[in-house]
């Protein structure tokens, strides 16, 4: 999508000294730059995505590896990074997803795409350039705010609104997101713990409704989604305890004693915390 459609699409913000913010808060935006100057080249674009835009936005320290979209196919991507010797692994290739190893960072970036199938697990994909068809299958509002390296904002359903608000909202009809990709049950409640101090009621009665759902992903991305949440501050009191143990015995497949559930978080907060600094976690 050609930059004066995206402005005629979106409500396009713009985040005040970006490039100095960027610097404060952690953010690789050099090599964001290095690696958006060389896909220029073949009249591709690159948007940063996610966490980093959501601690940007917030005026956190950057809490996350970089996630990147772009609009190559990721063939054409592979081709750009192999010409310039910049190392990759593939692990995520067939989803449209290469991780980047570049001056000792990890990056991911992903071709924007829209989902064609999906079986609650895994999605047939195709390759897009329109911003939108790659917003529409993302599974939050908060989750779906684009930033350009001029630190421009496309907000297509209102994310910021909604961070701003602590609120984690599905974007359509959550049944449908939930659907998709059954690990999104396990999302919803991290990411409502990680903006707010509950979980909102409204995306909660479907997560409840698809719970048994998650015995259907594999358990290593249960397992990896479970350390994500138990690294969270707002979860250690008993009441959001009680609230999420369910969700937590279905992802390790057996029940679970609570008496010492706060001080396990504790601990996995500051492994967490380690291995961020050591870019171990994206």
């Amino acid at each position: 999508m050609m930059e004066s459609q995206l402005n005629q699409v979106f409500l396009v913000k713009k985040i005040s000294k970006f490039l100095s913010l960027s610097k404060k808060l952690g953010l690789e935006i050099e090599i964001i730059k290095k690696l958006e100057s060389l896909i220029s080249v073949y009249n591709g674009n690159l948007y940063i995505i996610g966490g980093n835009v959501r601690d940007l936005i917030l005026d956190k320290e950057i809490s996350s590896g970089s996630d990147l979209v772009v609009d190559l196919k990721i063939n054409q991507l592979i081709d750009i990074l192999r010409k310039n010797k910049i190392k990759f692994t593939d692990v995520g290739i067939s989803f449209g997803s290469i991780v980047v190893h570049y001056k000792k960072k990890i990056i991911e970036i992903t071709s924007m795409r829209k989902d064609l199938e999906t079986d609650g697990r895994w999605a047939k994909i195709e390759y897009t350039k329109n911003l939108l068809d790659d917003a529409l299958r993302r599974d939050f509002t908060i989750n779906s705010i684009y930033c350009d390296t001029k630190g421009r904002i496309f907000d297509p359903f209102n994310g910021i609104q909604d961070l701003m608000k602590g609120k984690v909202k599905f974007i359509g009809e959550p049944i449908k997101r939930i659907e998709e990709d059954y690990l999104r049950i396990l999302r919803f409640i991290r990411f409502s713990f990680k903006y707010s101090k509950k979980l909102d009621n409204s995306g909660m009665k479907f997560c409840l409704l698809k719970k048994n759902k998650i015995k259907n992903l594999s358990f290593e991305r249960r397992i990896n989604e479970i350390r994500k949440i138990l690294v969270l501050k707002n979860i250690e009191n008993k009441n959001s305890i009680e609230k999420i143990k369910l969700f937590i015995e279905l992802s390790l497949g057996k029940k679970i004693n609570i008496t010492y559930f706060s001080d396990l978080c504790k601990i996995e907060r500051k492994i967490g915390r380690k291995a961020v600094k050591e870019n171990k976690i994206v």
